[in-house]
């Protein structure tokens, strides 16, 4: 898991540097220094990502609450969509 210590360690590169903090939330950092919050997650087999803000706007914390929000929001997501298809049927 990700600490304030560790995202300031990581600092500003040469390159982008992404830090996973654990279930798909991970934290990217440009080279000029932003950092910014980014979850990964499946849609019809296919692997996207979302923003959830800039660090340190965007506090670790709240960043993962931010990550079960979303994971519940794309749950009821896939229902509606499963029900509708059997509808459908």
């Amino acid at each position: 898991m990700l600490t304030d210590e560790i995202i300031q360690a990581l600092g500003s590169t040469v390159r982008v540097v992404k830090s996973s903090d654990g279930g798909g939330l991970y934290i990217s950092i440009t080279p000029g220094g932003t950092a910014r919050w980014y979850l990964t997650y499946r849609y019809l087999g296919k692997q996207k990502a979302i923003s959830g803000g800039r660090y340190p706007d965007v506090s670790i914390d709240r960043a993962r609450v931010w990550r079960e929000e979303i994971k519940i929001s794309l749950k009821r997501i896939e229902l509606i969509l499963r029900n509708a298809i059997l509808i459908r049927r």
